[in-house]
């Protein structure tokens, strides 16, 4: 707001100087001409100076939202999604960052992406694309475990 107040001072001063300049432009008493177009001009220019500025004050203050699909709290993906914030939003103070995490799976986040109820999703490496959804980038391999409840007929497989 600092902005706007120093240059809506310095149109006010303009204008203060563009009537005494047209009081003094052809006397004491008389008027020029000339006056109105002048005084027009001159309100015209603080208008548009005045309406630029507020223009360039909002869209600095602007914020942008990216909505990510990361999956279920407590969820690896979850984890992710928040440290992914905490970078997005400290490397750029104009993007706010709000995490879906109602997602069931990688599928439900492709969809959600798709309705664009999500702007971002993070999706296993495996699940099928929809449409227009593209990868950005791999961020971590996932490894698949085989794995088996032990049980007295099974510990023959160990030995």
């Amino acid at each position: 707001m600092g902005m706007l107040n120093s240059v809506t001072s310095r149109a006010r001063l303009a204008s203060k100087w563009v009537v005494e300049e047209l009081r003094t432009f052809r006397g004491p008493g008389e008027t020029s001409p000339y006056a109105k177009v002048i005084a027009l001009v001159a309100l015209l220019s603080l208008i548009t100076v005045v309406a630029l500025a507020a223009n360039l004050i909002t869209d600095y203050a602007r914020t942008d939202h990216l909505r990510i699909a990361t999956g279920r709290p407590g969820s690896e993906y979850n984890a992710f999604g928040k440290a992914l914030k905490t970078v997005i939003e400290g490397h750029n103070r104009k993007i706010r960052v709000e995490l879906v995490t109602d997602t069931h799976g990688s599928r439900d986040s492709m969809e959600r992406l798709k309705r664009k109820e999500v702007d971002v999703a993070l999706a296993q490496n495996d699940t099928p694309g929809l449409g227009s959804v593209r990868s950005i980038a791999l961020l971590f391999p996932e490894l698949l475990q085989l794995t088996f409840a032990m049980t007295p007929q099974s510990s023959a497989w160990t030995s």
